[in-house]
């Protein structure tokens, strides 16, 4: 039986997520910025400024293709399983690297356990298709 569409809410809720987390990151650049990486130099700020944005960018990018996997799987399409699947592992490992390193940072934790809460659901949509297609 297919997952019902509180599955499907689910992933793409936890994409839209996703997405404001990394907005929220990006515009916070600045500020963190402001907060004592000020005495970088000047090609470090740059540096600082655009790693931390391109962190913010690549989750944007993961939110949104977590969202377009949530589609496909409600239209049947199986291949969004595994595109959802490394969505969730990339973030995963993204979010333990990040409390890893800045273990007093909310988002870390908010990243991992997005992630986690993104690949559970995943495993139940990996039942009904391991079912349905068994080859």
């Amino acid at each position: 039986m297919k997952p019902d569409k509180t599955g499907f809410y689910w992933i793409v809720t936890t994409g839209a997520l996703i997405m404001l987390l990394s907005m929220i990151h990006i515009a916070a650049t600045p500020a963190i910025f402001r907060t004592g990486y000020d005495q970088l130099t000047q090609s470090g700020g740059r540096v600082f400024i655009f790693l931390y944005t391109v962190a913010g960018l690549a989750v944007m990018f993961t939110g949104l293709l977590v969202i377009t996997a949530g589609f496909g799987l409600q239209k049947g399409h199986g291949f969004c399983l595994i595109l959802g699947a490394m969505c969730g592992m990339f973030l995963l490992i993204l979010g333990i690297g990040a409390i890893s390193t800045m273990p007093t940072n909310p988002f870390s934790y908010i990243t991992a356990v997005l992630a986690l809460a993104l690949l559970i659901e995943l495993i139940t949509w990996a039942d009904f298709f391991l079912k349905e297609h068994p080859e």
